[in-house]
């Protein structure tokens, strides 16, 4: 794997339109990750020492890009909803 991975270039977009969504606000983006684990808290267990949570995944569907981005879509439309 390379940078010049095109697996790897496309989660750098990701995250950067995520970064983006949340005017690259490093309280806003942990807001943003928190909320997420939240919502996936049944796909969140607890690690060893109980100090961090780790996403468990080898079981469940991979999300694509495509699905990311148009929850990040449909969550700032939500948004922008509630401030209208």
């Amino acid at each position: 794997m390379t940078l010049d991975d095109p697996a790897i270039a496309a989660i750098h977009e990701v995250r950067h339109q995520i970064s983006a969504s949340h005017s690259h606000d490093p309280r806003l983006l942990v807001e943003y990750y928190r909320e997420l684990e939240r919502k996936y808290q049944s796909r969140v267990l607890p690690s060893h020492d109980d100090a961090m949570a780790v996403t468990v995944s080898a079981y469940e569907p991979v999300e694509t890009t495509s699905h990311v981005l148009a929850e990040v879509k449909s969550a700032d439309d939500g948004d922008k909803a509630d401030t209208d």
